[in-house]
């Protein structure tokens, strides 16, 4: 996901912002005004974060612009102060959510991917992908590869679904511990484990050559050849 976050009266939150969304696997960058979004980012961003010190007209319409330029991206209007006819006007203009600081920004990030469609961005996953001659099936509590069954652990089962979402990007380290687990409150040893095990039994069964890559401070990348062909 692609995060443009600008913020009038705090260059901190903003630049907090981006390196909280960067760490959690998305693109994110910090822009000086909204004239500048359409120069750093080569597609429309996914969500705009807007921090202003007041939510006042000139805010609103800075959402009105964002929503003008961007009519699918999710705008976010965080502020320092704001009153209820002010909110009012902020979400008849086109925000998504009117958030007040002091806020983590990791809560901001976790709306949005919260509000993304279910099939891009799922904390309750279910269903099924296939990669390449890889395929997890969460419903059926199942996974193959080269047409045979992969005998994995619930965890695995997931942490093997959650790479394939990613397949070629970094699957960030709290998201898999979330998704693998239901909790990120556990040790990144249990996690590193779990994707040892995990390429031992691909590797096993065969196929298409896998790789599972780790990034350091960020989380891993499942690479599988030929996976487009």
């Amino acid at each position: 996901m692609q995060i443009a976050v600008t913020d009038t009266s705090d260059d901190l939150f903003a630049y907090l912002m981006v390196a909280v969304a960067r760490r959690r696997g998305h693109t994110a960058r910090q822009v000086e005004d909204l004239a500048e979004i359409r120069h750093v980012f080569a597609s429309p961003p996914a969500a705009v974060v807007l921090g202003v010190d007041r939510l006042d007209e000139r805010a609103v319409e800075h959402v009105q612009q964002v929503r003008g330029s961007y009519a699918d991206a999710l705008v976010y209007l965080v502020a320092e102060d704001a009153t209820a006819r002010a909110t009012i006007s902020a979400l008849e203009a086109g925000a998504n959510d009117i958030l007040l600081k002091p806020i983590l920004p990791r809560e901001v990030v976790v709306r949005a991917e919260l509000a993304l469609p279910a099939r891009q961005q799922s904390d309750k996953p279910s269903g099924a992908i296939r990669v390449g001659d890889i395929e997890v099936d969460l419903d059926q509590v199942r996974a193959i590869k080269a047409d045979q069954e992969l005998m994995l652990t619930r965890m695995e089962l997931r942490l093997l679904y959650c790479l394939l979402q990613h397949h070629g990007r970094v699957a960030p380290t709290e998201r898999l511990m979330a998704f693998g687990w239901d909790s990120e409150d556990l040790a990144t040893s249990s996690l590193k484990t779990h994707i040892s095990h995990l390429r031992q039994k691909l590797r096993e069964a065969g196929g298409m050559p896998v790789r599972i890559r780790a990034r350091q401070m960020l989380g891993y990348v499942l690479e599988l050849a030929d996976a487009a062909a």
